[in-house]
């Protein structure tokens, strides 16, 4: 089974490409706002691979399998209410079947020895209230509270590959219906620069980078609204300055700007004003034939889509003075339209 990554550098119109996907027969596509993060995500599979074998210690292998195990406690979880109240709302188990059960596995897996004992470095995961009634439990006799679980782990990296792999193509591919589809997308799995850190774990995939101009995707930001909030600071920052170094950045740190057999860049605005050229470069890059294209226009229609592209000039008052500060800024990412 193929898998394609959709990445972008935060309203940069991915979901516009997630959406013409999706009317494709064949390829399956999960909620554009469903993403998959364990690789990319801090003590996920990029921060393991790291600790276990490219820069092993005792300590800091042992501090990877507990915080990984953590990161699985927190992405696992379905709709049942508990969860809903107690986890931070990723629900793995409802979008990739089974997740924290084989997650649990993999990682075990990767674990040769586990004791009990005195670890200090545990204590970093702990907030004050915990570190508090552990010594309060020692000083009253429970000698055992201040113990915590050692693990010893140090695959080979042929090892850690392999069973990265194994774990990876088991909750994306093997939990959708192969027979109705030839190709899985995930949204983010990787992210949209440095994506050579993680191909090891996908030799196959194909990943399509969506890119926008700036001034759009902040103004985009700017404008979202959500629970009665609006704006998206994740991705405005503290402002416009913020915004614009944030910005440098990811395109500083982006080494894989070129396309390949394996990456390829699109603009959103050239998914909306060039449709059939954009579609078509698209087609090829994945090998999707056109007669595939059961549901052209039905979730992906490029005459609503418009109304995102080129807001900068309808931008107003202390937008309009932003805006012009982007362009000044980062003139090389700016379209003309």
């Amino acid at each position: 089974m193929q898998i394609v990554d959709l990445s972008g550098f935060s309203f940069s119109g991915k979901s516009a490409l997630s959406d013409l996907l999706r009317e494709i027969d064949g390829i399956y596509v999960p909620p554009s706002d469903v993403e998959f993060d364990l690789i990319r995500t801090s003590g996920g599979i990029i921060a393991l691979h790291n600790d276990l074998v490219k820069c092993w210690s005792p300590v800091r292998s042992s501090e990877a399998i507990r915080r990984f195990k953590h990161l699985v406690n927190i992405f696992s979880g379905s709709n049942f209410v508990r969860d809903k109240l107690f986890r931070a709302g990723f629900n793995y188990d409802l979008q990739f079947p089974g997740f924290s059960i084989e997650a649990e596995k993999y990682i075990d897996s990767l674990v040769e020895d586990q004791w009990k004992g005195e670890w200090p470095y545990a204590y970093e995961n702990l907030n004050k209230m915990q570190i508090f009634v552990r010594k309060l439990l020692r000083k009253l006799g429970f000698s055992k509270a201040t113990e915590f679980d050692i693990y010893h782990s140090s695959p080979t990296e042929e090892e850690f590959i392999t069973k990265t792999r194994e774990f990876l193509n088991l909750i994306i591919c093997d939990t959708i219906d192969k027979s109705s589809f030839h190709t899985r997308v995930v949204h983010n799995a990787l992210e949209p620069f440095l994506c050579g850190a993680t191909s090891p774990y996908f030799p196959e995939l194909k990943q399509i980078v969506v890119d926008r101009d700036p001034r759009d995707v902040y103004l985009s930001a700017k404008n979202y609204s959500k629970g009665g909030k609006k704006g998206w600071n994740a991705t405005t920052g503290n402002g416009v300055l913020g915004f614009i170094q944030k910005y440098k950045s990811m395109k500083k740190n982006d080494l894989h700007s070129t396309n390949s057999d394996n990456k390829l860049r699109v603009y959103f605005e050239d998914l909306v004003l060039n449709y059939d050229e954009s579609k078509s470069e698209i087609f090829r890059f994945l090998g999707v034939d056109e007669n595939q294209h059961k549901l052209a226009k039905t979730f992906f229609k490029p005459q609503v889509s418009k109304n995102g592209v080129g807001m900068w000039k309808s931008a107003k008052g202390d937008l309009k003075i932003e805006s012009d500060m982007i362009a000044k800024e980062l003139k090389q990412y700016c379209i003309d339209l």
